[in-house]
């Protein structure tokens, strides 16, 4: 199975695509597009504070993913993703699950009690409009 997205590239870059919910993102549903790669070599100056912040974190800024400035393809040493989760239910999954359908019941009662209270009508002075 596969779905193929068709978008205008005209705007060169360091793209991520990705779901907004944690767990998805941690199943492989997020990607990076690289728009117009050589034009991002020619054109794009990183600051010398971000190379500082960089050194001294002892993170690596030359190279590919795995820090490898002599061959591209040679992605050894790189990070790796964290791992599936785990299958089945979860302590804190049930509990999400639990909060989650409790928050909007809660609201709709409050919503209820709220409504059905009935509107107290103001008291005016005598001779104001």
């Amino acid at each position: 199975m596969y779905y193929v997205i068709r978008f205008l590239a005209d705007n060169p870059g360091v793209w991520l695509f990705y779901c907004h919910i944690d767990w998805h993102m941690m199943q492989g549903l997020a990607m990076t597009f690289i728009e117009a790669p050589r034009e991002l070599q020619d054109n794009l100056v990183i600051p010398d504070d971000h190379i500082k912040v960089c050194e001294a974190a002892g993170v690596p800024y030359q190279g590919n993913a795995a820090a490898n400035t002599e061959d591209c393809r040679n992605l050894k040493g790189e990070n790796k993703p964290p791992g599936f989760i785990p299958a089945g239910f979860t302590a804190p999954g049930i509990a999400a699950l639990v909060f989650s359908c409790i928050c909007p019941i809660m609201g709709m009662v409050a919503i209820s009690i709220y409504g059905m209270s009935g509107l107290k009508s103001p008291v005016r002075k005598p001779g104001f409009r």
